[in-house]
């Protein structure tokens, strides 16, 4: 796996690669979590409407037998009782659908059988009748202001319908029939297609064409969506959601409340049958996914080729340039930071050639080298460290899984120290790419060779080289609040610049320092770095923008503290922010303690006010200090 590690080509490659395809991923993702939205939403809309048009024709079929059955009463009621049973036996004989029929007077609540009648006039008939009586007296009973009832008929092919009319309200006397009917009609209505079935419920909650309680399954449902409930509230329509059968299989299920005979349908459909389209779907997305990917496979190889191959060229330039073939010339064209590298490193060719006579310069120059090949450091530094008398002790937390917060110190020569603070906007992974160029940018600036970066190098030039690269590779579409600052041991001297950070504060040692002095104000035990003037805006979103260097003196014992906004701008769980205040008060309880103890107790002060509410922002701590190694602990 050496060629992995190794080869720029397949980095760039992979890279590449993996954004292709986690993009696809993404992108498929959200797709059928849209698509299986809106099929729901449509099979909800569809479910109710279908239920309720077969709700609507089984009503219309029960309504056609109940008017049928007022227009008997309404005929037969003065007629002597010769005539009644003649006129009954003609109902049902004529209405194919009918079976028997039994009329009965209701006079105060007690019921007397006035005509019987049945197409097939065999021995059941009397307890038909008596069983058709007990029936109408138990729902007059329960609903004494209803003149409508069906429900389960007497054999297992059957329906009963019964139907009253008053006759006399004052003296409670009306007229009954109670018929029996084919369930045919019904049950032609509710074959429907593959995945699809329904049931009838009666009041009872019983199985209304099957004549007999619901199973076991369907039971558990209607009671586990609450549906009982739900018909008593007179909703006429509703959807329950899925649920399994006793196979396994999935599925969805609406309700209608027929309006007319009260009974409730139940429509049920498969899901699998409902959710083919969806699958159809994802398996097309997935083969032009494929096809995608391989298009921007086969992009970014000849992409990483080009690139590559510029950069190889650089390379094998180097080589000679090291071989010491200083003749040797790069020819790369066109006109970006490769190019740059090129003119960079020809000019560098052209110095060495000058400086051939002089076996100093030749050393000089041979350890400028070593210099900046050497690698500095870690992106973010380990929270203690010490280099001769400097102390450093840091604290970093990130708001998420990529941080946008970065801080670096690099030894750039002897007695001299860069350290470098910024914020990105935000936190995230495009927060992490823009401290990624933050941290390139000044791990070249520290690996700039020693006499020059002694000379040339400073704070303010640090600023506008990652302003400029930061606008060309974001063109302002994201920014960064940074602080630089050279601190050198032997002049006493810390030079800064600064580009919309929070100001840091300077502790000196001695509480009686003429620095801190501030006139007739009670004076602070810290210095603010706030040169309001020199002050300049975040980097990224100018690249003409201009810094400025400010110098402070920096005496053996003071300690310097450099944080980013995330350390004030955290909330409690009352959604008060911690503010600047707070830090300043932490930091004058504390500034007598050791370095690494006073991290410490500012950090534990932070998180006790925060308790463990989320950050809103990554959050950044250093102290300085030119502590020796046992004060630091």
């Amino acid at each position: 796996m050496k060629w992995l590690t190794a080869s720029l080509r397949v980095k760039f490659f992979l890279m590449t690669f993996v954004l292709a395809l986690a993009t696809i991923a993404t992108m498929s993702f959200l797709q059928s979590r849209v698509l299986s939205q809106l099929l729901e939403s449509g099979f909800r809309s569809s479910s109710i409407e279908t239920s309720a048009k077969i709700g609507g024709d089984v009503d219309g079929v029960l309504q056609r037998w109940a008017l049928s059955t007022v227009y008997l009463l309404q005929g037969i009621y003065p007629l002597p009782a010769a005539q009644q049973k003649e006129e009954l036996q003609r109902l049902i004989d004529v209405e194919k659908d009918f079976t028997a029929g039994d009329v009965f007077l209701e006079d105060a609540k007690t019921f007397k059988v006035v005509n019987s009648y049945a197409k097939d006039d065999s021995k059941e008939s009397l307890k038909r009748t008596e069983s058709a009586q007990s029936w109408l007296e138990k729902n007059r009973l329960k609903n004494p202001d209803r003149l409508f009832f069906v429900d389960i008929g007497s054999r297992p092919a059957a329906l009963r319908i019964g139907r009253g009319i008053p006759i006399n309200v004052a003296e409670g006397k009306l007229f009954w029939i109670v018929v029996e009917a084919s369930k045919a009609p019904i049950g032609s209505l509710l074959a429907l297609q593959e995945g699809m079935k329904t049931v009838i419920l009666t009041e009872a909650m019983q199985d209304f064409l099957a004549g007999k309680p619901l199973t076991p399954e369907l039971s558990k449902v209607i009671k586990a969506r609450r549906l009982e409930q739900l018909m008593k509230l007179d909703l006429s329509s509703g959807f329950f959601g899925s649920f399994n059968d006793d196979k396994g299989a999935a599925w969805q299920g609406s309700y209608y409340r027929l309006p007319f005979s009260g009974l409730t349908l139940i429509l049920q459909q498969r899901e699998d049958i409902l959710f083919a389209p969806l699958r159809y779907q994802l398996m097309q997305t997935a083969k032009w996914a494929l096809l995608i990917l391989l298009i921007a496979a086969l992009v970014s190889f000849f992409s990483a080729e080009a690139l590559i191959n510029r950069l190889e060229s650089v390379t094998l330039a180097t080589n000679e340039i090291a071989k010491g073939h200083f003749s040797t010339r790069i020819n790369v064209k066109g006109n970006d930071e490769i190019k740059q590298l090129s003119d960079s490193v020809n000019a560098m060719a052209g110095q060495l050639v000058d400086h051939l006579n002089s076996e100093k310069d030749m050393i000089r120059l041979e350890n400028e080298l070593n210099v900046a090949n050497e690698v500095q450091g870690s992106f973010i530094p380990l929270e203690f460290k010490q280099d001769g008398t400097m102390v450093l002790a840091s604290s970093y937390r990130s708001a998420s899984e990529c941080g946008g917060d970065y801080w670096s110190h690099y030894v750039i020569a002897p007695n001299t120290h860069m350290l470098l603070v910024g914020d990105a906007t935000g936190h995230g992974l495009p927060a992490a790419l823009v401290t990624a160029i933050a941290y390139a940018t000044g791990h070249l600036c520290s690996q700039l060779p020693e006499t020059a970066a002694s000379g040339f190098i400073s704070p303010a030039m640090i600023l506008e080289l990652l302003n400029k690269a930061l606008y060309d590779s974001l063109k302002g579409k994201l920014c960064m609040t940074f602080f630089a600052c050279i601190i050198n041991t032997k002049s006493n001297t810390l030079t800064y610049s600064n580009g919309g950070h929070p100001f840091p504060f300077v502790i000196p040692r001695d509480s009686n320092d003429e620095r801190l002095k501030t006139g007739k104000r009670k004076a602070k035990p810290y210095i603010v770095l706030s040169d309001i003037k020199k002050n300049g805006q975040p980097l990224g979103f100018d690249p003409t923008s201009v810094y400025q260097n400010s110098v402070q003196e920096f005496l053996p014992g003071d300690r310097m503290i450099m944080y980013t906004d995330g350390i004030v701008e955290c909330f409690n769980p009352e959604q008060k922010q911690w503010g600047s205040r707070n830090l300043e008060k932490s930091l004058t309880k504390n500034l007598n303690l050791s370095p690494v103890l006073f991290r410490d107790r500012i950090m534990a002060d932070m998180e006790e006010f925060r308790n463990n509410t989320p950050l809103p922002d990554d959050a950044t701590l250093v102290v300085i200090s030119s502590d020796s190694l046992e004060e630091a602990a």
